[in-house]
């Protein structure tokens, strides 16, 4: 196989690219893969989670549009591709 450089590979290329780096890195010494640590922090804090609220989302002339089922008090605001929750915005992006 031909090898590559950055500025030709795709962005899958360079991330998967990477994540074997890390990988072989971690494994070299004796750390936990970054794969493993986030898998297991996240599962930490998702068990914090109480209530969970399904946003459906849909491309309208190219931007991703969030729609909110009817709640009443809710603490956070959803616009167009944002979510805002508390004083943290979470902006989604599209990519190909």
């Amino acid at each position: 196989m031909a090898e590559k450089l950055l500025t030709e590979m795709s962005y899958d290329e360079v991330g998967a690219l990477m994540d074997s780096f890390i990988e072989r890195s971690s494994q070299e010494s004796g750390e936990m893969p970054a794969k493993s640590f986030f898998e297991l922090l996240f599962a930490q804090v998702a068990q914090r989670v109480q209530k969970t609220l399904e946003v459906e989302g849909r491309i309208v002339d190219g931007q991703l549009v969030f729609t909110l089922p009817k709640l009443s008090g809710r603490n956070f605001y959803v616009q167009d591709n944002q979510i805002v929750i508390g004083e943290q915005r979470i902006v989604v992006k599209l990519t190909h």
